[in-house]
């Protein structure tokens, strides 16, 4: 009964998640995070609850900020990075994110395994929209995600 509680709710949610989606135009989410099974997850949980989202996804920020940078591209509506990326940290990512003029206005989640305080308050400090830790099981994923991206666009309203 549970089981199907648990659906029905996952299905409700997800039908008022694209909803709000086409409301508020999201069009575009990036992803950074080394993790080949992440990947997986992150972007059939979005193909799953926002069909019509263009979603990228990169191995390394330094991909992320190069893709960013080229003018032929348009720019995201948000952006999720792992903290432990090979190369730059997710956090040495963000603060390059959010000290750049044309990008500042982005909101960038820290999506990880894993959060120190120390890396929390850094995170808060160079200007994440939040710091989340990556769910175990696909249904929290997509709860999780769901709920933090209708947060989002729903302060996005007028």
């Amino acid at each position: 009964m549970i089981v199907l509680q648990n659906s029905v709710f996952c299905l409700i949610q997800a039908t008022i998640l694209v909803i709000y989606a086409m409301i508020n135009r999201l069009k575009r989410i990036y992803y950074a995070d080394d993790d080949e099974n992440d990947h997986f997850f992150m972007r059939h949980t979005i193909e799953e609850l926002f069909p019509r989202v263009e979603f990228k996804s990169f191995y390394y920020c330094e991909k992320l900020l190069e893709y960013l940078k080229d003018e032929a591209h348009e720019l995201p509506d948000l952006i999720f990075l792992d903290q432990n990326l090979p190369g730059m940290s997710g956090t040495e990512c963000l603060g390059i994110i959010k000290t750049s003029p044309g990008w500042s206005h982005i909101p960038v989640i820290i999506y990880s395994t894993g959060a120190s305080e120390k890396d929390r308050a850094e995170a808060q400090s160079f200007g994440a929209y939040k710091y989340l830790i990556k769910p175990g099981t696909y249904n929290e994923i997509k709860s999780l995600l769901g709920k933090v991206i209708l947060e989002l666009t729903a302060e996005e309203q007028p």
